[in-house]
């Protein structure tokens, strides 16, 4: 995507915190819903945005256990009420939310660019004790590729 617009990535200290020495200890099916999150709402900025710029910032705050993925761009923006239910990447996004627990906002307004917040619970029976290497979670829905 970053030869399509310019994407500053941002990592909050704890959420790098998360992965030393490449040891997740998010589930596998957590770390693919972020991620399937991720590359819909960059290919909607791409798609659709018309934008200068993008940020991704991902942070984890141990309390309350949350897992925040935020995707901001400059670009068109969109109305949300009008387009509710419209778009498939925007489903798809509020399923892959849903299927783990968490929550999605869209905020955007015609001319104002948009915003794309998944808050994900990290602490949860959904994630039992050290499920980092691809314990049972929920599955996360199918997407493109």
């Amino acid at each position: 995507y970053e030869r399509l617009v310019p994407v500053d990535l941002r990592v909050g200290e704890e959420a790098e915190a998360l992965e030393p020495a490449g040891q997740s200890p998010l589930p596998s099916p957590m770390r693919l819903g972020v991620y399937r999150i991720a590359e819909l709402a960059l290919g909607n900025v791409v798609k659709h945005a018309s934008a200068s710029e993008c940020t991704v910032r991902c942070d984890y705050a141990a309390e309350p256990g949350e897992l925040r993925l935020v995707i901001e761009d400059d670009g068109a923006g969109f109305d949300v009420a009008a387009d509710e239910g419209a778009g498939l990447g925007l489903a798809m996004m509020r399923d892959y939310a849903d299927s783990l627990g968490g929550r999605l906002a869209i905020a955007s307004s015609p001319g104002k660019g948009t915003r794309v917040e998944a808050v994900i619970p990290f602490k949860s029976d959904r994630w039992p004790a050290g499920a980092g290497t691809g314990a049972a979670g929920p599955e996360a829905p199918s997407g493109p590729g």
